[in-house]
């Protein structure tokens, strides 16, 4: 009853910032709960119960938390990018002797984080679409990662990304963004992929970039 007098009394501001408040405590008990059962199933065994994987159609396009252009989560505050792309190149080559050693027809582009415990696989197939049924084996064949994230399966999608010099060489002539750790966006057209570094002719300048600087690469929808 004090509490309802009090809360009666005070001006409509106060009022508003207790609302904000209980709403942020709310919402913060609801998190802790969520990782508290989500933590016991894991323990139990049981991740055929959680959305542990996806597979994604061939015109998909997958855009995950720390892709150029997107809004960044909010545990990525105060981690480097760098170091994401750490984890990602070491993801990538383990991931990458597996799926193409088991598939020789496939090839792992990249390996993206999208959270701390989720990432993307995004593959291609030579000669062939990548379908559902391809996304599904190549997630079997990922299984073992399934005990420490959410492993999404994907085609390469419109913004196909690029890492390799093989990669920039297939799409000389046409228009890219890029991402280093000095360079937060760098768009420009593929103008030579040599071994060891991509040129890119911006609007006001020709740059030319190492591959192991580059910690995201895609291709840009200009249709």
């Amino acid at each position: 009853m004090l509490v309802l007098l009090a809360l009666r009394l005070a001006p409509p501001a106060s009022v508003a910032a207790v609302r904000e408040t209980s709403i942020v405590i709310a919402v913060a008990l609801a998190a802790i709960v969520l990782r508290e059962r989500i933590g016991a199933l894991r323990a139990g065994g049981a991740h055929s119960s959680l959305p542990v994987s996806g597979c994604y159609p061939s015109d998909t396009t997958f855009r995950g938390w720390f892709e150029m252009g997107a809004r960044r989560p909010f545990f990525v505050k105060g981690l480097q990018m760098a170091k994401v792309h750490d984890k990602e190149r070491s993801l990538q080559r383990e991931i990458g002797i597996r799926v193409e050693d088991t598939f020789p027809d496939v090839e792992v582009l990249a390996v993206e984080l999208s959270g701390p415990e989720r990432f993307t696989v995004f593959i291609d197939r030579v000669g062939a679409k990548v379908d559902h049924a391809l996304c599904a084996r190549v997630t079997d064949v990922l299984r073992d990662y399934l005990r420490e994230y959410t492993v999404d399966v994907s085609s390469p999608g419109l913004e196909r990304p690029l890492r390799k010099p093989q990669h920039f060489r297939n799409v000389v002539g046409r228009r890219v963004t890029l991402r280093t750790e000095s360079r937060k966006r760098l768009r420009g057209e593929v103008v030579d992929a040599g071994d060891r570094a991509v040129t890119v002719q911006t609007d006001n300048e020709s740059v030319q970039v190492p591959y192991e600087e580059i910690l995201r690469g895609n291709l840009i929808d200009e249709r």
